[in-house]
């Protein structure tokens, strides 16, 4: 039985060597590439129901009607890439609070991992 010694031997480890690495490398990237989705659809949840609820608090102060106030909050959350959970609308003497909660649906879907990012926002004259 012959064994291989010298330059020739190692050519196999060198190529396994590089497979390793860009194995490596691929589920960085994806690690990478999932965190920053999760991290943009965080930041597009919050401004979406930050607009929504002062939309709905400026409705409120003009308008008496709370599904027209909803209906704005609503409007606002689908025209930034969110839906409208919850809408709630407070009245107390001159006072008006709004509270709503929108959702993001995240751009790809992993069973029981993250896949909706919620986001709660408040808006008043207080």
């Amino acid at each position: 039985m012959t064994t291989m010694s010298g330059p020739r031997a190692q050519i196999g480890s060198t190529a396994l060597s590089g497979a390793v690495i860009a194995v490596c490398l691929s589920v960085a990237m994806i690690i990478t590439a999932s965190v920053l989705s999760i991290i943009r659809a965080q930041h597009q949840a919050h401004n979406a129901s930050d607009l929504a609820a002062i939309s709905a608090a400026s409705e409120a102060m003009e308008s008496l009607d709370d599904t027209h106030c909803c209906a704005a909050a609503r409007a606002i959350a689908q025209s930034n890439g969110a839906q409208l959970q919850r809408c709630e609308i407070v009245r107390a003497a001159s006072e008006v609070a709004v509270e709503v909660e929108v959702t993001v649906a995240m751009g790809w879907k992993i069973p029981g991992v993250l896949e909706d990012i919620t986001s709660t926002s408040y808006a008043g004259n207080q």
